[in-house]
């Protein structure tokens, strides 16, 4: 059965403090570490909330592994703290450590938001010694999901989904064309085709938009339609 670890974060947004408790398996507390961001160096703070972005932007090409090797370094000693770090890394067997973010869904906590975006797996206690993730300790970063905006449609069995398309012409553009796609019939006598027909409203700014309904039809009222193919009003309806 492979070990795991949880480490919990609380942090202050005003202060730029953050608390780091860690955990073992049976839950119970064995180690602590309190840090200041304030403490770390700009440039430090940019490489541990937006690696990939601070490479890209503000070093040189080339020396990539030796920065990445540096916030390694960072993250063991001034943001976990030597305690914490050493119970993770220690061991060499699969293990899992669970980073447990409080208050991460809370929009106004933009320092939060930032800790998930540390690459705690990159740790080490020297630039020239392994990883976190080379020692095979695979860290999962755990939060509180915000609520979603709308409540999800629930289907009963076989029940079909509508759904409404909704296009904005640009000022110049052409109206779509309709739009007549076969599907796979499931007899070449019943060939089966999905009509899209569009309804033209006017907005503001002499924009419109096009409202579009799904409907099936079988082959030969899809003749049919050739035959009558619907006018396009002149003015707007």
């Amino acid at each position: 059965m492979k070990a795991h670890f949880d480490l919990e974060i609380t942090a202050n947004y005003e202060t730029r403090i953050a608390e780091f408790s860690l955990y073992n398996s049976a839950g119970v507390k064995i180690a602590f570490h309190q840090t200041d961001f304030n403490a770390i160096s700009v440039s430090h703070q940019r490489g541990l909330f937006d690696l990939r972005n601070y490479l890209r932007l503000f070093v040189e090409p080339g020396k990539e592994h030796a920065v990445m090797a540096e916030i390694g370094v960072c993250i063991a000693e001034q943001v976990l703290g030597k305690e914490i770090f050493a119970a993770l890394y220690d061991a060499t067997s699969e293990r899992t450590l669970r980073i447990q973010l409080p208050g991460a869904s809370d929009t106004e906590n933009l320092f939060v938001a930032a800790l998930a975006r540390v690459p705690w797996e990159i740790a080490r206690p020297k630039v020239q010694s392994g990883t976190l993730a080379e020692r095979n300790l695979l860290v999962r970063v755990v939060h509180d999901m915000q609520a979603p905006a709308s409540t999800p449609i629930e289907l009963a069995a076989d029940e079909p989904l509508r759904v409404l398309f909704v296009f904005a012409e640009s000022r110049g553009s052409r109206p779509l064309p309709q739009f007549l796609q076969r599907t796979k019939p499931p007899h070449p006598a019943e060939s089966v085709f999905l009509s899209i027909r569009q309804l033209r409203h006017p907005l503001e700014n002499d924009a419109f938009v096009y409202l579009q309904t799904l409907g099936v039809v079988t082959a030969p009222e899809y003749a049919d339609s050739l035959i009558a193919q619907p006018t396009r009003p002149k003015k707007p309806v």
